[in-house]
């Protein structure tokens, strides 16, 4: 470590050139987009509760593959770590439930 700069002064120039360019507009425009197209109800309660949701969603999935990534010296094994656990994460988080055969039981 060089100590070049603070951690504070890393965290900050993190946080503004990317957690808000990279990880807020898209999701705010994602939200803006798709949430009309698939005929949500029309409330700004329900509307801002999805947008914060996938805003946190962005953030959480970027600080898990920062947080392995930050852990392994190896770009090879982060990357298949990472892989690893966002394909567990769409395994079990109920994107590939079947629904036609769900409603059966």
């Amino acid at each position: 470590l060089f100590r070049s700069y603070r951690l504070s002064a890393y965290f900050f120039s993190k946080l503004l050139a990317d957690f808000i360019p990279m990880r807020t507009m898209p999701s705010i425009i994602f939200t803006c987009i798709l949430y009309f197209m698939i005929g949500f109800k029309s409330n700004a309660g329900a509307f801002f509760t999805m947008m914060v949701t996938l805003i946190l969603v962005s953030y959480t999935a970027t600080s898990m593959a920062l947080a392995i990534a930050a852990g392994q010296s190896v770009v090879a094994v982060a990357n298949l770590l990472i892989t690893i656990c966002f394909v567990f994460m769409l395994i079990f988080s109920g994107l590939l439930v079947n629904l036609p055969r769900s409603e059966e039981h």
